[in-house]
């Protein structure tokens, strides 16, 4: 169970259980023909709490900047909770969502035993919670975590809890949500949000100094949350500092200085089961001041980790999984940078000492992300701009919406069969001036049979693939005064088969 010491953390077991933010309220009441109603806070209800007890699926709450002491409950409908202006980082941060706090921890008073909003209702991602500032959370207890045979009491979710509910949470700021850490009687889990049974989105947040006794910022339980576009910043826990993902996907996230006072500073990962499924990508782990970066306690180097910078952590970026069992910090010796698109490079913040964790235009994370990512939901970044920018996307949660250098295309993996002359075709690649004449593409086979292209430096060169194999190529840009990221293709060559066409 969860109160074992870390060096059983690994066998634990648990019961397993502007406008498109509105977007899915909006669909379902065209769907079910009626017309969503707009109930204001204070302007028709008091309180929060009485306008979502009064609206009905499809219905949206707005409410008006100002500090609101409650504890919220999802009613299990499908409605939009909002502050008037979710893009504006001003109205975010004066629309506050908060627990007591003269109940916090900050003055030494017993603190409230609630989360400040909570989903288990069974609400779907047509609920949404978009626009403010939540904290002073302490978690609300989940018995089913408990061991009867153990006296300890497990909160989940100091900010927001989802249990067997899967909303949307979108364009918030975690702040400050302190649960249980060191404790004989308590353990919080998930200071800033925790997701039990969940597949909850939980795309384009700022989590800050959230604190609990593991996953500082958010934890995931036999669930299959999207986690994409959202800045982690000073988490800590007694264990894991940053997140504690169980299941998931772990996209485009931006962490940086989140710490534990024993282990794991940004990211441990632990598969709930056999059937759940990880995906850690495009993200940035760097600057954690204490408990190194990351811990895969299942899952070694492979597609699912893969295009993330993790750099400069306290006191290694990845632990080795001999952690679970001595208790001693080793470096992981497998391969996890230079593989799958990982770097280990100085992200190049705009300005971190103040906070401002965008990238330069001179940092290796521009571009650098995977070449193939789709969308899905997390169309726009932390700022509210296009996701991908010139062809590929950024590493971390905001995109550099400027055109630097030129981007190399190989274009297409191509199959063939022996005998077959082979055209490469760097065609695709983009030059961000167009008046610059200079566009000279270099081409290099990485691994293979040797291929003899006719001209190494041409936009598409060719070559006889006389031997079967798979054939590696890297393609490079350069305009004069940038050269691009590199990127590959393959081409597999096989024999063909007596009697094919």
């Amino acid at each position: 169970m969860l109160s074992l010491p870390m060096s059983r953390v690994k066998n634990e077991v648990l019961p397993a259980r502007r406008a498109i933010l509105f977007l899915p309220v909006i669909v379902l009441a065209i769907a079910s023909g009626t017309q969503a109603a707009t109930h204001q806070v204070p302007e028709d209800f008091a309180t929060i709490q009485e306008a979502i007890d009064a609206a009905q699926t499809g219905d949206i709450v707005i409410v008006a900047p100002g500090t609101y002491i409650e504890t919220l409950r999802f009613p299990g409908r499908d409605i939009t909770l909002t502050s008037t202006d979710p893009l504006d980082p001003e109205v975010v941060a004066a629309t506050i969502l908060s627990l007591p706090v003269e109940g916090g921890r900050r003055t030494g008073i017993q603190p409230l035993r609630n989360s400040v909003v909570l989903f288990n209702q069974g609400e779907t991602p047509a609920s949404v919670l978009t626009g403010f500032t939540i904290r002073d959370g302490f978690g609300t207890r989940v018995p089913e975590l408990e061991n009867p045979q153990v006296p300890l009491e497990v909160y989940m979710g100091g900010g927001v809890l989802c249990q067997d509910a899967s909303p949307t949470i979108t364009r918030n700021h975690f702040r400050n949500n302190i649960g249980a850490v060191e404790s004989d009687s308590e353990q919080g889990l998930g200071g800033g949000v925790a997701c039990f049974g969940s597949e909850a989105l939980i795309i384009n947040n700022i989590f800050t100094e959230n604190r609990s006794y593991m996953g500082g910022a958010m934890i995931t339980f036999a669930s299959n949350p999207l986690i994409a576009n959202n800045l982690f910043v000073d988490n800590s826990a007694l264990l894991v500092g940053g997140v504690y993902l169980r299941s998931g996907r772990f996209l485009n996230n931006t962490l940086v200085g989140n710490h534990a006072d024993q282990s794991i500073g940004h990211l441990l990962v632990v598969p709930f089961d056999e059937q759940s499924s990880v995906l850690v990508q495009n993200n940035i782990f760097s600057q954690c001041p204490a408990g190194g970066g990351i811990l895969s306690g299942e899952m070694g180097p492979g597609a699912w980790f893969a295009y993330n910078d993790v750099w400069g952590n306290e006191p290694m970026d990845f632990i080795d999984v001999s952690f679970f069992e001595r208790g001693t910090f080793q470096p992981d010796a497998r391969n996890w940078v230079g593989t799958f698109g990982n770097i280990s490079e100085d992200p190049k913040y705009s300005d971190s000492r103040n906070q401002d964790f965008r990238l330069r235009d001179d940092s290796p994370c521009i571009n650098a992300g995977d070449p193939d990512l789709e969308i899905d939901l997390m169309d726009s970044d932390l700022d509210g701009r296009a996701r991908i920018f010139a062809r590929r996307v950024d590493m971390g949660a905001y995109e550099l919406a400027m055109l630097i250098g030129p981007q190399a295309d190989a274009g297409r993996d191509q199959d063939v069969f022996t005998g077959t002359r082979v055209t490469l075709d760097g065609s695709g690649s983009v030059f961000p001036d167009p008046n610059n004449l200079t566009r000279l593409h270099l081409w290099d086979q990485l691994e293979g049979p040797s291929a003899e292209l006719s001209d190494p430096r041409s936009v598409q060169p060719t070559f006889d693939a006389l031997q079967e194999g798979q054939y590696r190529f890297e393609l490079i840009v350069y305009d004069g005064i940038h050269v691009s990221q590199p990127d590959e293709m393959v081409v597999t060559v096989t024999r063909r088969t007596r009697g094919g066409g």
